[in-house]
């Protein structure tokens, strides 16, 4: 098998990426699909809710035919949408210089929308209702109806733009948490998020982890580092790691090797005095796993 060079493994990563994106972007098209479904049976029910209350005459076939018709060309304009924030993603170093080209691009976005919609509608009415479709009618400017419908496609932009943001971090969070998962089974070491930086640490040196809102606390070498993580993820990674980790509470993780002491307290509790000489509760819940867990790394 012929090993790969490093630009053949570049372009390997380059469009493994890609093709992540667009999965992303192809799974907010479908959420999006289903916002625009929802949005249409609300329309639906508006609409017969006002013609039994004015008493008129019901247009099933024009109302659903002007609903479709918006809603297939949104989709269809979709995909561009998804090229836009892949090309051109907005952070926190580059949305200013960027937003002119998000703002260009929802304006033909919007234009886009409207003739689409009305070259379709202008398709489909005389063939189905005997009569011409008419975008402007009796009385109104094309500028009238077009702002109009120009103030309806921003708000759809942004939230599809939103939606396709959405997904895209949500792939990125799962492909991150991959990488700490192999950097744990083969470097042995966690990989935590700390403000701007990703930091590593020794599985081993990890002494103890505590739960703290949406962040984690872990205690090693007698430093404390804070961490956006959750402590079942934490406790995922010191495992595959190799780490003789234990979960002593429902906010605490500890590392045996670094317990001292385990004393009793009161309600049936007890606690572990570890060597920094850090007191962790450990609750009846998992008391039991504790103590068995120890007996078994002893038998070992």
């Amino acid at each position: 098998m012929l090993k790969q060079t490093q630009p053949d493994r570049m372009r390997t990563a380059i469009e493994l990426e890609s093709r992540r994106e667009w999965h992303a972007g192809l799974l907010a098209l479908i959420f999006a699909g289903v916002i625009l479904a929802s949005t249409m049976v609300v329309e639906v029910m508006s609409y017969i809710t006002e013609v039994e209350r004015d008493r008129a005459e019901l247009f099933w076939g024009q109302m659903l035919g002007g609903e479709i018709s918006s809603r297939v060309v949104l989709l269809a304009l979709f995909p561009g949408l998804i090229k836009l924030v892949i090309a051109l993603p907005l952070t926190t170093d580059s949305w200013l210089r960027r937003l002119p080209f998000y703002l260009t691009a929802m304006t033909i976005y919007s234009a886009l929308h409207v003739l689409l919609m009305v070259l379709m509608r202008k398709g489909f009415t005389p063939l189905l209702f005997d009569f011409p479709y008419k975008f402007v009618a009796a009385g109104q400017s094309l500028s009238t109806n077009f702002f109009y419908e120009f103030r309806k496609d921003i708000v759809t932009f942004w939230l599809f733009v939103s939606l396709v943001y959405g997904f895209k971090h949500m792939s990125d969070l799962r492909q991150e948490l991959a990488a700490a998962k192999r950097e744990a089974r083969q470097h042995n070491r966690v990989t935590l998020k700390c403000g701007g930086r990703s930091i590593f640490l020794d599985a081993q040196n990890v002494e103890w982890a505590n739960a703290a809102g949406n962040y984690v606390e872990i205690g090693t070498d007698g430093k404390t580092h804070l961490a956006r993580i959750t402590l079942s993820a934490l406790e995922q990674q010191l495992t595959l790691a190799g780490a003789d980790i234990v979960r002593v509470h429902r906010s605490w993780l500890v590392n045996r090797s670094a317990i001292s002491e385990i004393r009793n307290s009161s309600g049936g509790d007890q606690q572990a005095i570890m060597h920094s000489g850090l007191t962790v509760p450990v609750s009846r819940r998992f008391r039991d796993q504790l103590h068995q867990d120890t007996k078994a790394a002893q038998l070992s």
